[in-house]
């Protein structure tokens, strides 16, 4: 393999290390983000009784 080819595949190889470990990063995030908060307190008129 030519020195060219040697480095294209190294940098390509690079790029899919580098995306999946954006992707392994941000997909967990994306997903808890997206749940409703279940923690907290809230005040409603009209509520005056812990539910």
């Amino acid at each position: 393999m030519s020195h060219t080819g040697r480095n294209i595949v190294i940098g390509v190889l690079i790029f899919i290390l580098v995306v999946s470990l954006l992707l392994l990063i941000l997909i967990p995030y994306n997903i808890t983000r997206s749940f409703p908060q279940t923690n907290g307190e809230i005040q409603i008129s009209g509520l005056d009784a812990p539910v």
